[in-house]
């Protein structure tokens, strides 16, 4: 079988600025993806990509789908501190500081379920 035989592929391509960075303007992400391909979920993207543990990713998950850390620590019956220590080590596995752009780069993953 080869390529052809599996259709198009879609190509997505997106600024990025990355902090301190001389020319952010020049930084793009590139995403090649198979439509005929089915969907990972997320917490698997993010352990491809960024090696989160099980734990962080359900963290960045639950964090996309809107939730607040009382929330997510409501739910999932873990205490505040633990869950600050797991969004630091995400913030730092992802190069995020801040909760919002942590989701807007789970937003803008492609082939990802939420």
């Amino acid at each position: 079988m080869t390529r052809s035989d599996w259709g198009p592929l879609h190509l997505f391509v997106a600024p990025l600025s990355i902090a301190g960075s001389l020319n952010p303007a020049s930084s793009i992400a590139v995403f090649i993806t198979d439509p005929n391909r089915k969907p990972q979920s997320l917490a698997t993207i993010l352990h491809a990509l960024f090696g989160l543990t099980a734990a962080e990713a359900r963290l960045a998950s639950l964090l996309a789908e809107g939730n607040s850390l009382v929330e997510i620590a409501d739910e999932i019956r873990v205490t505040h501190g633990t869950l600050r220590s797991q969004l630091k080590s995400v913030f730092q596995k992802t190069d995020t500081s801040r909760q919002a752009q942590l989701v807007r780069l789970l937003l803008l993953l492609p082939g990802t379920l939420l």
